[in-house]
């Protein structure tokens, strides 16, 4: 995590250093401001240049719509269109593509998609796709990332790549890293179903329980939950810490819900607010620890200890239906707090 940290830090501080680094480089080499515009681009679109410096390396170039640079030491930026053919140091920024055919130090802004070919170092922001092929940084969007490899994060709705040390989101794809599911019985009588992908050092965890006997979903009692998790492995052996946050639905949930659907039926819309209020009673904390080996190439033994927390007032509900073998508790100011502790075995097809 503080290999993560340390890597977002640089990389705010490459998107803004090439801009002075290099600046100062023009400047002492230029003595007045006739020689500095040799770094300079402004133009319509590609073709279409109002002022155009002698320079191949620019500081700043401005298209008005789209912006093509042989390098870029500083900052590109048009509204539909950035594009670099050489070195690219500093930021990219529109509202479209930006494309750094070799790498970028620094970051990538964008509207719609950046893409990153070569080996890079900073980030890429979008709100629709990033897309890189070695990168040592983070890429963040609100719907793709795909990456070959990645020394860092990862986050968005869908992340794919061969190799990354962290991912976060709801469907990551990554080719050497955690993509297991599990099945397993606890020492409470629930059997567990549960996904986990991700990286390695970051992976996320979905999961589902309910009671053996009867019906899995019959309306007495069912959780489920999704978590974050980081893994330690050496040779067959890796151990899993995870926290996950668990919702439980029972009879209560039910009959809430019913309430709240009543509620708005009768245009009480001050009782439907009170009563979803009253939602966050059916979560639970839940802190695990799991040890997996590994029998074969896609299949592995797993044990696991997990703790759900209790909280007095606050999550009573969700304990209601619920069998505990072991317990423990304590006060804390004003507030009871109770530790409910389970083992569980299972298989993991990996």
């Amino acid at each position: 995590m503080n290999k993560l940290i340390r890597r977002t830090v640089v990389s705010a501080v490459l998107m803004t250093a090439g801009i002075f680094a290099y600046g100062q480089e023009a400047s002492a080499s230029n003595d007045n401001f006739n020689g500095a515009k040799e770094y300079f681009h402004f133009g319509l679109n590609k073709n279409t240049t109002f002022f155009n410096g002698n320079s191949d390396t620019k500081i700043i170039s401005l298209g008005v719509l789209t912006a093509s640079d042989k390098s870029i030491v500083g900052c590109q930026s048009s509204v539909f269109f950035n594009h670099v053919d050489d070195e690219a140091v500093g930021l990219q920024y529109t509202a479209g593509v930006s494309i750094a055919e070799n790498g970028f130090t620094g970051g990538q802004i964008s509207g719609i998609t950046n893409i990153s070919h070569g080996l890079s170092r900073g980030a890429q922001i979008s709100h629709g796709a990033n897309i890189a092929e070695k990168l040592s940084g983070t890429q963040i969007s609100f719907l793709f990332n795909k990456a070959k490899t990645v020394k860092g994060l990862q986050l968005g709705l869908v992340n794919i790549s061969d190799d990354t040390d962290s991912t976060l989101g709801l469907v990551n794809i990554i080719k050497n890293g955690v993509h297991d599911f599990g099945i397993s019985y606890d020492s409470n009588g629930k059997l567990c179903l549960q996904i986990q992908e991700g990286g390695k050092n970051l992976f996320t965890n979905i999961g589902v329980a309910g009671k053996v006997q009867g019906d899995f979903f019959n309306g007495e009692f069912c959780e489920v939950w999704l978590g974050l998790g980081s893994r330690f492995a050496y040779k067959k052996l890796s151990l899993d810490t995870e926290f996950l946050w668990k919702y439980v639905f029972s009879k209560e949930f039910t009959d809430l819900r019913n309430s709240v659907m009543d509620a708005h039926d009768a245009d009480n819309d001050e009782l439907a607010e009170e009563l979803v209020k009253d939602f966050s009673k059916f979560q639970i904390p839940h802190l695990q620890f799991s040890l997996n080996f590994e029998v074969a190439k896609h299949f592995a033994l797993f044990g696991a200890f997990g703790v759900d927390l209790r909280v007095e007032d606050f999550n009573d509900e969700a304990f209601n239906h619920q069998k505990h073998n072991l317990s423990g508790s304590f006060n804390a100011g004003d507030k009871k707090i109770s530790l409910y502790p389970a083992f569980s075995a299972g298989i993991k097809i990996k």
